[in-house]
């Protein structure tokens, strides 16, 4: 892995291709290049190949909060329609499924269930 190819591609386009080294039988890649906020995506070539982002310097004093097009969202982000927006064709990011909610009120039910027993089989005594 000493001699895969690392390619750190910047936010604002520039591509710039970084060395690995061997230090103490673990290979190292470094990147001092980050003077600009924002993702950062590394990719690793073979024996590795794979791809990584990294967020640098991000402030949020330095937000954007203008309105971006549905194509402009990353594909990670689910959307959908709201008819109840004053804008019909402004998106949503999409829910996750209920499952969390459930192991949550299941975890609850059973911390209650449990204490209930403490207490009656404490009375029992």
């Amino acid at each position: 892995a000493s001699r895969a190819a690392v390619t750190v591609a910047a936010p604002d386009g520039r591509r710039e291709e970084v060395r690995m080294t061997l230090d103490a039988q673990v290979s190292r890649w470094n990147y001092a290049g980050t003077d600009e906020s924002g993702v950062y995506r590394v990719e690793l070539g073979p024996p590795l190949t794979r791809e990584e982002a990294f967020a640098v310097n991000v402030d949020t004093a330095e937000s954007d909060l203008t309105r971006l097009a549905n194509d402009e969202l990353p594909r990670e982000f689910a959307t959908y329609r709201r008819d109840n927006l004053d804008e019909a064709d402004s998106p949503a990011i999409g829910r996750r499924g209920g499952l969390h909610k459930m192991l949550l009120y299941g975890a609850l039910g059973l911390l209650l269930f449990e204490s209930l027993l403490a207490w009656r089989f404490a009375r029992a005594t």
